[in-house]
């Protein structure tokens, strides 16, 4: 699975530079959200 981030500046200001990251680990919280890990190389 893969996840692209809709605010891209916000995405470079987090160093995520890339359109599309690999998702490792997709999880739901208790409160209904999801949390995300994913695969960066460097």
């Amino acid at each position: 699975m893969k996840i692209r981030f809709k605010n891209r500046e916000q995405a470079a200001l987090s160093h995520f530079f890339k359109d599309e990251h690999k998702v490792v680990i997709k999880q739901m919280t208790l409160q209904g959200y999801y949390t995300y890990t994913l695969l960066m190389k460097t």
